[in-house]
């Protein structure tokens, strides 16, 4: 749509200038046959000579007003051109005869007719002038047509050798027209393209800059910015109206200052920066940028700007931090595990020794209970003890495509008879939406992440209320969810970031490892745990992984053996 309105642009354009040039042209005629009609014979008619000028002005005034009423662009020059070439053969005619001369002014016509319409209209007007004079040779010598010459002219009007000559150069003129117009339609193409083509890589290098997640500013030789991108505006927390024109100090001073000291030692002639980093103060805040600092030479090698890239690093400087921390824990957690497998041969001992003492001997008050205590509490810590290590020591999943109903109604199973033996009373129900939809998981540790929070509910209601177990299709279609819905007392907005944290329980006689389990399961899967209010009142968990790919292998039938099913990490947390 845009080409076609820049060709009608340049066709209504072509069409003033014609006419431009086609007033020139009249006047130069008008003028020129006064001037012959003034060296004719006295009394010879004067009516072809204003029929003429009369029609020669029509044309133009036609033209006008065809412009204003935007006739059809390309219709309009070739009316023009063809008004033109008949008003000169009149005049000719009129105007002291067409062996005066006056004919050699149809080369303008020809060549405007090239010039505007391309080389096919010059050549074909060349031909057009070429052939009318031969034919009104012809017609003059054999007395079909009168001429309004003077008396004084040759036999015929016009000499035969004349009138051929005049027929060669129409002839050449059209064809020379075309060559002209032909060359400069190929330059004008080559023009366009180029301009096109510099357009484009304008748009695309200003997208391409516009579009950086790193800030770029650029200047010039006296320390002016002339260009600066959305990412740097923003890093700087200014206007792209304060600092585009402005002198790099003042643009960048105060808090800014050290970037602007770097970009000013490059254009002082220092050496490029390759990699630095600075600090930038925004209040009580200090934000990290990585800098580099390049220059701009031109084509004799001499410094005209500089190019200032930066890069706010302080996502990168907090994963750092991450990544030192994980390593921290990670090796207190090699060295926890470690301890907790010492502590647990002697702590068997210890118990071991305390039931044998308890079988042995007929203890009774406080020193039966003191007994009794010191079982529990070893008991107890055992728990703790053999919890963690699973937790410190949980093997990266080994995922195969199983059918998530298969996988549920497993799960469900062992939950009733979790509460049957806790003699609860648990409305269970469980969903699978669609029926046939598949896991790639490893059943295993799923089973295990599902009965851990499935237990966990149990446990918060007492064993009392209503426990929903679905899994479903995300509404991204890239995810499947897995729900725990329980109409238990429900989770404190205040706690449900912190409960996937190790050792952090809100229950009695809990290790605060179960629900952590759960989140490690998740993101070994590459998934994620959300904590949140169900429509039952209570806590609700939704566990997300990734939805699995086309199906490539077999789905097995059964979730997990039974004989590898074991206790959950969270059943007593």
């Amino acid at each position: 749509m845009t080409a076609i309105n820049r060709s009608t642009n340049a066709l209504r354009n072509s069409n003033r200038q014609l006419l431009v040039w086609r007033l020139l042209l009249g006047l130069v005629l008008v003028e020129t046959g006064y001037l012959m009609r003034a060296q004719a014979a006295p009394g010879e008619p004067v009516g072809g000579f204003l029929f003429s000028c009369g029609l020669l002005v029509a044309g133009l005034v036609f033209s006008y007003a065809a412009i204003i009423m935007e006739m059809p662009e390309r219709r309009l020059l070739i009316i023009q051109l063809t008004l033109d070439v008949t008003t000169i053969g009149l005049l000719a005619h009129f105007s002291g005869g067409v062996s005066a001369g006056f004919l050699l002014f149809l080369c303008v016509p020809i060549l405007l007719g090239g010039y505007f319409l391309g080389a096919r209209a010059a050549l074909t007007l060349g031909s057009l002038a070429g052939v009318g004079t031969l034919a009104a040779h012809g017609a003059y010598a054999a007395g079909w047509l009168p001429s309004a010459a003077s008396t004084t002219e040759a036999v015929g009007g016009l000499p035969s050798l004349t009138a051929v000559l005049h027929a060669g150069l129409f002839l050449w003129v059209g064809k020379l027209g075309g060559m002209m117009a032909a060359r400069t339609d190929t330059g004008q193409r080559l023009q366009n393209q180029a301009t096109a083509q510099m357009q484009r890589a304008r748009s695309e290098v200003r997208n391409i800059l516009d579009n950086m997640g790193s800030g770029l500013l650029i200047v010039d030789s006296d320390a002016t910015i002339t260009r600066a991108n959305p990412a740097a505006t923003n890093m700087l927390n200014l206007r792209l109206s304060d600092i585009i024109g402005q002198p790099l100090p003042t643009a960048l001073g105060g808090d800014r200052a050290e970037l602007a000291e770097c970009v000013t030692a490059v254009l002082q002639g220092g050496a490029p920066v390759p990699r630095h980093e600075v600090t930038l103060h925004q209040g009580e805040t200090e934000v990290p940028l990585g800098l580099s600092v390049s220059r701009i030479e031109d084509e004799d090698g001499v410094l005209s700007g500089a190019i200032a890239i930066f890069r706010d690093l302080t996502d990168i400087r907090r994963m750092e931090e991450r990544v030192r921390e994980a390593d921290r824990l990670a090796g207190l957690g090699e060295l926890a595990a470690s301890i907790a497998h010492e502590i647990r041969n002697p702590l068997a001992s210890i118990r071991g020794s305390v039931e044998l003492l308890d079988s042995e001997l007929s203890l009774s008050g406080h020193q039966e209970k003191l007994l009794k205590l010191i079982l529990k509490e070893s008991g107890r810590v055992n728990t703790i003890i053999n919890d963690f290590l699973a937790y410190a020591r949980l093997r990266p999943p080994a995922p195969r495509m199983v059918k998530a109903a298969n996988l549920l109604e497993d799960v469900a199973l062992q939950v009733r008879q979790h509460v049957g033996v806790h003699g609860g009373g648990v409305r269970l129900a469980h969903r699978v939406e669609p029926a046939d939809l598949a896991l790639r998981v490893d059943p295993e540790q799923l089973t295990q992440l599902l009965l851990n929070l499935a237990i966990n509910a149990c446990e918060a209601m007492e064993y009392k209320g209503e426990l929903e177990l679905t899994v479903s299709e995300g509404s991204d279609g890239k995810t499947c969810e897995l729900w725990v819905r329980d109409s238990g007392p429900g989770l404190p907005i205040e706690v449900r970031e912190d409960i996937f944290k190790p050792f952090i329980t809100s229950k009695r006689s809990g290790t605060g490892l179960g629900l952590p389990m759960v989140a490690r399961i998740a993101h070994a899967h590459g998934g994620s745990v959300e904590a949140g209010a169900s429509e039952f009142g209570g806590a609700a968990f939704c566990v997300r992984l990734p939805r699995p790919p086309r199906r490539t292998e077999p789905v097995r039938a059964e979730a997990q053996p039974a004989s590898e099913r074991r206790e959950p990490v969270g059943a007593s947390t």
